[in-house]
């Protein structure tokens, strides 16, 4: 095995590691929490305030139209039914035969 070829089997070992982290966090954030925390720590222990900042686990946000979770879904108001208040600018379609 030639340097060249042991290089290039770091590289794509690299990225595969990488995408594999990258859909556990798009996917199962949950798993990645603990480990995300204790690296925090670590950075901020030795100095490295705002790395350790980047790394924290980002908490339950409190939700928004289309943010996660059936729970945050309504919760702001803004989606849903129409008011009845509002006049509607929807009109119905009337498809015409041709003769």
């Amino acid at each position: 095995m030639t340097i060249s070829v042991f290089v290039q089997y770091l590289i794509i070992g690299a990225c595969v590691l990488l995408a594999g982290f990258y859909m556990l966090g798009r996917y199962a954030p949950k798993l990645l929490a603990v480990p995300r925390a204790w690296l925090a720590k670590q950075l901020a222990q030795r100095g490295h305030a705002r790395a350790a900042a980047l790394m924290q686990p980002a908490g339950k946000s409190g939700g928004g139209c289309h943010s996660g979770g059936d729970d945050a879904c309504g919760s702001c108001g803004s989606c849903g039914t129409a008011s009845s208040d509002r006049k509607s600018n929807e009109q119905p379609l009337i498809f015409h035969r041709k003769h």
